[in-house]
């Protein structure tokens, strides 16, 4: 019988400790564990379990409202929107904020693969203290803009607005066909090339207004060489007109086949400015 006894007495102490494990249980300042019977001091409440998770309380929007005086803070499942939504409001005027979702990802950070309701008052790429910024690839340094504003390509010490160690391409768009009469129109692009299919006096054109002050222009002819009876100017080429072309040199705006006239956007003069010319295949004029 003390056998018996002493078994009955090892499996109700057994069942009390599994009981204890898997039922809440209260630590002496307060503390709740669930799955545990030692709740970390820190926490108010402790969950552990490796089988189960936490589980918030799901309802719809209208549920939601119908909570009376919600606290600052209180966590639910929104069904409606499909979201986890916290009350950052006050009891009385409760203000119902997703925790993370494409339309607040952007005040937890930057995704890779774009962000919307951006602000570029408050959103940016950046530093907010005096050091540079640099962009990597490969975990090497490709780009920098320093303290200063200034940006270097292949170099980590730019000393102007823009420093490039290397080669520097500015690619044309598809050769603009010249009519007599027609318009060059120059936009964002700060290099052109156009063709004549005859000789400049015979194909007078315009060129249109630059966009910023300072803005550069290469124009370059197309068109070929001696297309024409000897010793009547015969390659093909155009001529641009003065109206808004500072130069005191005529066959500045005579251009021949490969000839390069480069310019530069006079704002307050409303012109652009000759800086050179180059010759071209016809050995200046054909």
């Amino acid at each position: 019988m003390l056998a018996v006894g002493l078994l009955l007495l090892t499996l109700s102490m057994a069942t009390v400790t599994v009981a204890q494990q898997n039922s809440p249980v209260v630590d002496p300042n307060g503390h709740m564990g669930v799955g545990t019977t030692k709740p970390d001091p820190s926490a108010a409440l402790d969950i552990f379990s490796t089988s189960a998770g936490l589980l918030i309380p799901r309802m719809t929007s209208a549920q939601r409202d119908a909570i009376p005086n919600p606290a600052t803070g209180l966590l639910v499942f929104n069904t409606t929107t499909g979201n986890f939504e916290y009350n950052s409001g006050t009891p009385g005027t409760p203000t119902w904020a997703t925790i993370l979702n494409t339309s607040n990802l952007v005040n937890f950070g930057w995704s890779t693969t774009g962000n919307p309701n951006t602000n570029p008052a408050t959103n940016f790429l950046g530093t907010k203290d005096d050091v540079a910024l640099v962009i990597r690839t490969n975990n090497a340094e490709r780009m920098r803009v320093d303290n200063d504003g200034d940006v270097g390509i292949g170099t980590t010490d730019p000393n102007v607005r823009m420093d490039v160690d290397g080669g520097l391409a500015v690619r044309p768009p598809s050769e603009v066909a010249l009519t007599d009469g027609g318009t060059i129109t120059v936009g964002n692009r700060s290099y052109i090339r156009a063709r004549s299919s005859t000789r400049p006096d015979n194909t007078f054109v315009y060129l249109s207004d630059g966009l910023q002050d300072g803005q550069i222009l290469m124009l370059q002819a197309k068109g070929d060489c001696n297309d024409g009876p000897f010793g009547q100017n015969p390659s093909q080429g155009f001529e641009l007109s003065n109206g808004n072309i500072l130069t005191s040199d005529f066959w500045n705006l005579h251009i021949f086949p490969d000839e390069v006239l480069t310019l530069i956007w006079d704002a307050p003069a409303n012109s652009w400015a000759v800086v050179s010319k180059s010759d071209g295949s016809c050995g200046g004029g054909g």
